[in-house]
C-alpha cells in the first residue's frame, strides 16, 4: 500500500520519465502507477487526473502558468504499472496555455484518460477591482472545525484501497445509508495523512478533489459499483496559500458534494473543497454511471 509520501512522489514532476515523441509541440513521459490504489477495476481516478495535469505543466515548462482548469474523460480503468502520458500544446498564448493530454498504455494502443488542461499566469490585481474573491458562501460546517470530528475507521463496504493514505473525517453522507434524495450530500474533512503543505500544489489539489465518494452513494442502501465518466475541476486558489498546521502539514480541507441530477443510471454532481479559513479551493463536477 503506497504511503502518503509515495503518493506525493507519484504526483510530483520527478515521476515523469521523458520518452521520445513526434512533433515539435508534442511531448511524452512514462509514469509508474503503483499497486494499492485500486478504486473499483482501476487505480484512483484522481491519480490519473493529476498525472494529466503534471504532464501539461511539463509540456509548457513555465512555473508561472499554474493549473487553472482541467476537464477529463475517464474512458477506461487506469491500471497499475507503467502508463504513457502524451501532451500536445494546443495553444501557447501570452498569458494562457491550453494542453491536450492522453494517458494510455506504453505501446499507444489503449487510452485510459483524455484531458484538456488550461494553465495561466496570475493577472494584475487591478483586473479584479470590484469583484469579490468568493461568490459563494462557505459551508456552515466550517464553523465547527475538524478537530472534534473522528476519522473514518476501516471496514467501510467496498472502500477503495487508496483511502488508507487519506485522513477522512465525515460529517454527513456516509455511503449506502439509504437516505431520501434531498439528502444526497456528502460533507467532511479530507487531506493526505501528514502531507507537507509545501508539497500540495494545484495538481495535487485536483487529485484531492476526487478523494471523496460520490454523492449518489448515500442514496444507495447496499454496495453498488459506480464509475466516473467525466471530471472537470477549476482551481480557485493559489495552492501556496493553503493553511498549514504548526508542524507544516496540510490543514484538512472541507469537502462538500451535492447530487444535481439523476436519470437512466447516470448522475451529475458538484463538489467543492474549502480551506479551513473559508476560501473555495476547487470546484469540481462529475458525471457518474451507477452500475447494476
Amino acid at each position: 500500500m503506497p504511503t502518503p509520501q509515495e503518493i506525493l512522489e507519484l504526483l510530483s514532476p520527478a515521476a515523469l520519465t521523458p520518452v521520445e515523441a513526434d512533433g515539435a509541440d508534442r511531448a511524452a513521459w512514462l509514469v509508474r502507477v503503483p499497486g494499492g490504489l485500486r478504486q473499483g477495476r482501476g487505480a484512483w481516478g484522481g491519480v490519473g487526473v493529476a498525472i494529466a495535469g503534471r504532464a501539461a505543466q511539463a509540456a509548457v515548462a513555465d512555473p508561472e502558468r499554474r493549473l487553472r482548469s482541467l476537464s477529463a474523460q475517464l474512458v477506461a480503468p487506469l491500471p497499475a504499472g507503467e502508463v504513457r502520458a502524451t501532451a500536445d500544446v494546443v495553444r501557447h498564448g501570452g498569458a494562457v496555455s491550453t494542453v491536450a493530454v492522453r494517458i494510455g498504455d506504453p505501446a499507444g494502443s489503449e487510452t485510459y484518460l483524455s484531458a484538456v488542461v488550461v494553465l495561466g499566469v496570475a493577472r494584475p490585481k487591478d483586473a479584479m477591482v470590484g469583484l469579490p474573491p468568493d461568490a459563494m458562501a462557505p459551508p456552515a460546517a466550517l464553523r465547527d472545525g475538524f478537530a472534534d470530528v473522528p476519522p473514518i475507521g476501516p471496514g467501510m463496504p467496498m472502500a477503495p484501497e487508496f483511502l488508507a493514505a487519506l485522513e477522512i473525517r465525515p460529517l454527513a453522507g456516509l455511503p449506502y445509508s439509504g437516505v431520501a434524495p434531498p439528502e444526497a450530500t456528502t460533507i467532511g474533512w479530507v487531506r493526505l495523512v501528514d502531507a507537507p503543505a509545501a508539497a500540495v500544489d494545484e495538481v495535487v489539489l485536483t487529485a484531492l478533489a476526487d478523494a471523496w465518494w460520490v454523492a449518489v452513494m448515500p442514496l444507495l442502501d447496499a454496495p453498488r459499483p459506480v464509475a466516473t465518466l467525466s471530471f472537470a475541476v477549476e482551481v480557485a486558489i493559489d495552492a501556496s496559500t493553503l493553511p498549514q498546521q504548526p508542524d507544516g502539514t496540510l490543514t484538512p480541507l472541507l469537502h462538500r458534494g451535492r447530487l444535481r441530477a439523476a436519470n437512466e443510471g447516470y448522475t451529475v454532481e458538484s463538489r467543492e473543497l474549502w480551506t479551513a479559513d473559508g476560501r473555495l479551493a476547487t470546484w469540481n463536477s462529475q458525471t457518474v454511471a451507477v452500475i447494476r
